[in-house]
């Protein structure tokens, strides 16, 4: 472990590992058979004149680096080292990595969203993250969706073949060759002059439609694994 904290062995993981991660994923996405259901569902968001705020839970984040690239999709990363490779990873697929802590200064964080939303571009969260509880809907993005004026649009990828981490969230890695589901959910909307207790109930529902876009691509997927 030490040796990894090694100043020469860190900078070469910096250059290294990011284009490692972005030529894994590229295998991924080119040997998969993607299906997609629930597209409809972004026009409906386009039509009120707004970019797209997608959510899905954090053991999912790494093949939507590869779906989104290119697209200047914003993603809030934490200042840490950790979270430098995360960014360095993200701008290897054309996505913005926004720093900040949703924990130690949430309000600039969020700030930092709203303002990539405001300019146009689409942002990705993960509800859960970043160290959960697993696959609990977190009040931070009702706060964003209601600032912003952006709907909320629940998603889920799941993969027929995979490596799963034995991490908090058990972390989802892809593998080549199999068959993946992208599910789209109806977008939902947080009124700007929402009471508390609206915002909890609108919480809720996002967390149970997250989960259900989660429950069907892994149905969707379910047979499709060797």
């Amino acid at each position: 472990m030490k040796l990894l904290k090694h100043p020469v062995v860190t900078r070469i993981l910096r250059v290294v590992g990011p284009r490692m991660v972005r030529i894994y994923l590229q295998l991924v996405g080119r040997t998969q058979r993607l299906r997609v259901e629930g597209r409809d569902y972004l026009p409906e968001v386009r039509r009120g004149g707004g970019p797209f705020l997608f959510a899905f839970w954090h053991s999912r984040l790494l093949f939507p680096a590869y779906l989104y690239r290119g697209t200047q999709t914003g993603v809030l990363v934490s200042p840490s080292r950790d979270g430098e490779y995360i960014a360095l990873t993200m701008n290897q697929f054309g996505m913005v990595a926004l720093r900040g802590s949703s924990a130690k200064h949430p309000a600039l964080g969020l700030l930092k969203l709203v303002r990539h939303l405001k300019d146009g571009y689409c942002v990705a969260v993960t509800p859960d993250g970043p160290r959960g509880p697993k696959e609990q809907v977190q009040m931070g993005v009702v706060e964003l969706s209601k600032i912003s004026g952006i709907p909320v649009i629940p998603c889920a990828y799941a993969p027929s073949r995979r490596i799963t981490l034995n991490s908090w969230d058990r972390f989802i890695i892809p593998l080549p060759f199999s068959t993946g589901a992208v599910i789209y959910r109806e977008p939902i909307s947080v009124p700007q002059n929402a009471s508390g207790d609206q915002m909890e109930e609108i919480r809720r529902l996002l967390e149970e439609e997250i989960q259900a876009a989660t429950h069907c691509a892994e149905e969707l997927v379910r047979h499709e694994g060797i």
